[in-house]
């Protein structure tokens, strides 16, 4: 509906536009002017509310997150459908405070992402934060004996690159750390 409304409006506008641009005694230049800037609106609007929409980001994934949820769709042979791995998640900073709202992401499927996302919505549906943090083929970074890497511990990270080629990127989970207490002071 937002869209329908914000692509209405628009319509009223270049009709304000075309209506003045007919009736007034304005130069022909600030005429144009008025048309090239409410058609660069346009296209602005419409890559601007590509969110809006409620279809899951393309964009890279942030390199340490909160998992809130995810859905895995396995390949299905017959029909020829290929995969996918929609999560939803909230990027954190060191300190685990959120750094913006949580987002919808698409991965292609992978048997082992699949198997790791799935014990970590366990977690969740047990009722555990979970953070996430993705370790890529650039960043060297080795896991330790838990399977986490470096970046998952200290919250380091930032995103990561998007890439077209290649092995798909490693996510690791763990339960979110308790927040740091309160230091106290005396008087």
């Amino acid at each position: 509906m937002t869209l329908v409304l914000l692509s209405a409006s628009y319509v009223a506008v270049a009709a304000l536009l075309l209506s003045l641009n007919l009736a007034s005694a304005w130069r022909w230049q600030i005429k144009l002017a008025g048309i090239l800037i409410v058609s660069a609106l346009y296209i602005g609007t419409y890559v601007g509310a590509e969110g809006l929409s409620g279809w899951p980001s393309q964009s890279a994934m942030p390199g340490y997150f909160r998992l809130h949820w995810a859905v895995v769709t396995e390949p299905d042979k017959f029909s020829g459908e290929d995969g996918r791995i929609l999560v939803w998640a909230e990027a954190l900073d060191e300190s685990d405070r959120s750094l913006s709202p949580p987002r919808a992401f698409k991965l292609s499927y992978d048997d082992e992402l699949a198997r790791r996302i799935e014990r970590a919505l366990g977690m969740v549906s047990e009722g555990q934060a979970v953070t996430g943090s993705l370790k890529t083929e650039s960043t060297g970074e080795e896991a330790d004996e838990d399977g986490v890497p470096e970046a998952g511990k200290d919250g380091a990270g930032g995103d990561a690159t998007r890439r077209t080629t290649g092995p798909p990127p490693e996510f690791y989970f763990e339960q979110m750390r308790p927040p740091p207490r309160p230091t106290k002071q005396l008087l």
